[in-house]
């Protein structure tokens, strides 16, 4: 347990119907009484009540920390004599920007010694050349407290320790989300001296220091907030539930008990008979046939988490920006009936059923007029040969380019003018477009949707088929796998550890290098499991969560 109390907006920031601000530590009580009212609540029930300013006459940073007192901006001689004012700095007892909300503390403008710098108020110019002097420190203006009135009326819900998310007294605040009332609510929780600002990913952080959680759950954490598709939150969600943990346990138990049983022998060596290793065998090759498919799972699994690129080719003019704009419902890119407009690739996210995906819009394909169309038809190539499907646009207002003409040695994709050939394809063509359907001269043809980006005829098919290409195939392979590159990292380290005993078993071993072997293998699953880390390992992992998580 911790002895300061955190909190942080747990929400994203903006407008919204609801904010969620999170507290959690010993002094969760007494914010309670002070802003909420209540002396006795009861476990996990949901209260409505008003958040009242608190009496305080001092307050914090919202964004540092650091203690500054309300009322009028002055500027404060930090030298020898720490209690007298800048009297000849001509601005002391004057106001340094607003008294009102918006009189808040700049604090990235701190420097090294501590020194503040303020929102921009008439006097802001001044007071920033009298605080130029090395002993010199700005108090800034911030609104008056006025106790017991009301800032919102919202829910709120206290979970009492141990139970709770993070092991702690916790409280969670539901304010109205509007950004002025969160920061007033945040700013007046941070006016008491036990109270500070979280720090990225210390909620998780503080459940798995107080055994709520193993450390791969709480990497699963990170990775369920920031999955860009279904089956990456499927994946994260199983291990958050310790889905994977079990598994990992078990094999670190088994190395365990070999371990000990291996110790027993190098203690007794020399009062009983030759150690028995064939029946050990079969245990360690188990332990490391599981090793093995963890790994070999990791590679698809992270590509199953992150969103999928799906490259637009075709020829120029063949209407792929157009087609792009209407799928995501923006002007995003570029339109022009200029034949070769994009020059270079661009990447347009776009949400579908089963999660993210990112379209990349591409330079058109056909024969370079210049150097500069060369070089844009060659990434356009590269981005092709790296997607991982591949969408083929044509003018359905043109001949078909399904139909066969030997002039370039192969089968025409370009039109009727026989420019681009198979050999100028970079990779598989997984669906065909025809665009235009709205045009009198469109032509349909076998294998090819028809499509409009003009009145959004076929765009419904087509981003169902596009659903169905890239993730019906991830559902179908979907298994547990590791979340990290660090996850991956100790597995193969104690895979390798396991190997080494394998070898060693194979022969006649020394039995003091077989039980080394089994307990440094062992010791790998301890770090992964976070039953074994430094300090420096966990600020790492926890330093790429959001704050309020």
């Amino acid at each position: 347990m911790h002895g300061d109390t955190i909190v942080a907006l747990s929400s994203p920031p903006g407008t919204s119907g609801l904010a969620v601000l999170r507290v959690s530590g010993p002094a969760c009580l007494s914010l309670i009484e002070i802003h909420l009212g209540r002396k006795v609540c009861q476990l996990r029930h949901v209260y409505y009540g008003a958040f009242r300013e608190g009496g305080s006459g001092k307050g914090r940073s919202v964004i540092d920390g650091p203690e500054v007192e309300y009322g009028d901006g002055r500027v404060v001689d930090d030298g020898p004599d720490m209690g007298a004012q800048a009297e000849s700095s001509g601005v002391a007892g004057q106001g340094l920007g607003s008294t009102g909300e918006s009189g808040v503390i700049d604090a990235l403008g701190a420097d090294s010694r501590g020194k503040l710098s303020v929102n921009e108020g008439p006097n802001s110019a001044s007071a920033a050349r009298s605080a130029a002097s090395e002993n010199l420190r700005v108090v800034p203006s911030l609104p008056r407290p006025n106790p017991g009135e009301i800032i919102d009326r919202l829910n709120f819900v206290y979970f009492a320790a141990p139970a709770s998310s993070t092991g702690e007294d916790v409280l969670e605040l539901y304010p109205h989300g509007n950004m002025l009332l969160v920061e007033r609510i945040l700013k007046n929780l941070l006016t008491h001296p036990e109270v500070r600002l979280a720090h990225p990913g210390e909620y998780t952080r503080r459940a798995f220091e107080n055994g709520k959680i193993d450390l791969l759950q709480a990497e699963a954490v990170g990775e369920l907030i920031h999955a860009e598709t279904a089956a990456g939150i499927r994946n994260a969600q199983r291990i958050v539930g310790g889905a994977l943990s079990a598994p990992l346990k078990s094999l670190r138990d088994a190395l365990l008990d070999v371990s000990a049983r291996l110790e027993l022998d190098v203690d007794f060596s020399e009062e009983e008979a030759d150690p028995d290793f064939a029946s050990w065998l079969p245990r360690i090759e188990s332990v490391h046939a599981s090793l093995h498919s963890l790994m070999e799972g990791f590679e698809q699994g992270r590509s199953l988490a992150r969103a999928p690129r799906i490259a637009i080719v075709g020829a120029p003019n063949a209407g792929k920006s157009s087609l792009i704009n209407a799928l995501v419902q923006e002007d995003r890119l570029l339109v022009s009936e200029i034949p070769g407009t994009t020059r270079d690739y661009v990447d347009v996210p776009l949400r579908l059923p089963g999660g993210l995906i990112h379209l990349v819009d591409t330079a058109g394909l056909g024969k370079p007029v210049d150097g500069l169309d060369a070089l844009a038809m060659e990434r356009t190539r590269r981005q092709w040969s790296r997607a991982d499907a591949t969408v083929w646009v044509e003018d359905g207002s043109t001949l078909a380019g399904g139909s066969m003409d030997k002039r370039g040695g192969g089968e025409s994709m370009g039109g009727p003018d026989g420019s681009l050939n198979r050999e100028d394809l970079s990779g598989e063509i997984s669906l065909r477009l025809r665009t235009k359907s709205d045009l009198p001269e469109h032509t349909s043809h076998p294998g090819y949707l028809s499509v409009s980006s003009l009145t959004g005829r076929g765009l419904p098919e087509f981003r169902q088929r596009l659903n169905d290409l890239v993730f019906h195939k991830r559902e179908a392979g979907e298994a547990l796998t590791l979340a990290t590159e660090r996850q991956f990292r100790a597995v193969e380290a104690a895979r390798g550890r396991v190997e080494a005993a394998l070898e060693l078993l194979r022969g006649k071993p020394a039995i003091e290098i077989l039980a080394f072997e089994v307990r440094e293998a062992a010791g790998h699953l301890k770090e992964l499991l976070g039953e074994i880390s430094s300090d420096e390992v966990l600020q790492k992992i926890f330093a790429g969560f959001c704050i309020g998580k």
